[in-house]
């Protein structure tokens, strides 16, 4: 406890940036940190309990060397805000069909005539429906049991299954 003491009693009432940046982390404070056993035998064999001083190297620049400057950077006078900026894409792809896609295209289009030609001649293309899946799925009430606009619920046997009676 004595030893931690002195070491916040020897900072300024003040304390400066660099301080707070590195107390209790370089050379030999006071203050043990951790496992205090390992930290004497670090003491005792490297000179140092935590970490070394921080020296910068000669000739280092102020950023990290594998930083690169770009030029890429908006000016303010040229800076558009992302809701004032134009949502349409200024590169339009062009609408170019590649030889394989334009072989397989003409292909299917072969193919879909061929179809149409041979349903034609066989008087089956007027049989095509053209309704929704929707339209297919849905099931009108049987008008026996509709009774003043209400659906009756029509009647069930054993085991929930409708029982089949003929009605009309």
């Amino acid at each position: 406890i004595a030893l931690l003491y002195t070491s916040v009693a020897n900072t300024s009432s003040t304390p400066s940036k660099k301080n707070m940046t590195t107390y209790n982390k370089v050379d030999n404070q006071g203050a043990l940190m951790g496992n205090w056993v390992e930290e004497e035998a670090l003491r005792r064999d490297t000179g140092s309990s935590r970490y070394k001083t921080w020296s910068p190297k000669e000739g280092m620049g102020r950023s990290h060397p594998r930083v690169i400057a770009h030029s890429d950077a908006v000016d303010a006078k040229e800076y558009k805000a992302s809701s004032k900026v134009s949502s349409f894409a200024d590169f339009a792809v062009p609408s170019t069909v590649g030889p394989r896609e334009r072989r397989r295209l003409e292909e299917l289009h072969a193919q879909a005539k061929a179809i149409k030609e041979h349903l034609h001649a066989n008087g089956q293309d007027k049989d095509v429906s053209h309704e929704s899946t929707n339209q297919a799925s849905y099931k009108a009430y049987d008008p026996a049991y509709v009774a003043h606009g209400v659906v009756r619920v029509p009647p069930r046997g054993r085991g929930g299954f409708k029982v089949m009676t003929s009605i009309g």
